[in-house]
């Protein structure tokens, strides 16, 4: 079952002129999370059945209904000490949801040694976001989002996802069901250059936060 909590860690209440701070600034001084909420079965590199999690932040007791959602996907290298509830993308998760926003955790499919099958590896871990997205679309009334607002959001390796989940057009079967991202937010995540020349105007925009210093993501 889905754990819940409370956070009490923002600095704001709701008020009556929420409809000019809301999105931009954290209203909400409570913050909810519900945790290990299942959202897909998979096969994993090993060969073992595994069930995907996901952790739902979303501000409390709040009275608007039709929500826009982000999905956040965690970095790490792809190596499994890694997970939903890494430090930087709790802290986003909290913040957005403070200002009234669902923020939504993912865990992927990991490797010991991502590197040995890099493209296969990382097919995984975009299939296991595009599962991700079709339970957020399912499950959208349950938990007051609108379903054709999602955006998506990554942190390094979790950017190499969300970009190659956002800017892939179709799978081995042709099939690629992107309805309702709105956006992009890529955090100092590399992008694939055989996606670059398939970008067109049905992308989501697209905003990118990479270091000047960084050698290892390179644009």
């Amino acid at each position: 079952m889905p754990l819940l909590f409370v956070y009490q860690n923002c600095n704001a209440v709701p008020t009556a002129s929420d409809g000019e701070s809301r999105y931009l600034k954290p209203i909400f001084k409570k913050i909810k999370l519900q945790a290990d909420i299942e959202y897909g079965k998979v096969i994993n590199s090993e060969g073992k059945n595994q069930k995907l999690l996901l952790d739902l932040y979303a501000p409390d007791r709040d009275s608007e209904k039709n929500r826009p959602a982000i999905m956040w996907i965690h970095g790490g290298a792809f190596l499994p000490q890694n997970d939903k509830t890494k430090g930087n993308i709790v802290a986003l998760a909290k913040e957005f949801a403070a200002r009234g926003y669902v923020s939504i955790s993912i865990d992927y499919r990991l490797r010991q040694n991502p590197h040995e099958d890099f493209q296969g590896m990382l097919n995984d871990t975009v299939n296991d976001a595009m599962l991700a997205l079709e339970w957020i679309r399912k499950n959208a009334a349950a938990y007051g989002i609108d379903k054709n607002r999602i955006i998506v959001g990554g942190t390094s390796s979790g950017g190499q996802i969300a970009v190659n989940l956002c800017y892939k057009d179709q799978d081995d079967n042709g099939h690629w069901d992107k309805a309702g991202i709105i956006a992009l937010i890529d955090l100092w995540g590399g992008i694939n250059r055989d996606i670059l020349g398939a970008i067109d105007k049905n992308d989501p925009p697209t905003v990118i936060v990479h270091g000047t210093k960084d050698k290892h993501d390179s644009l």
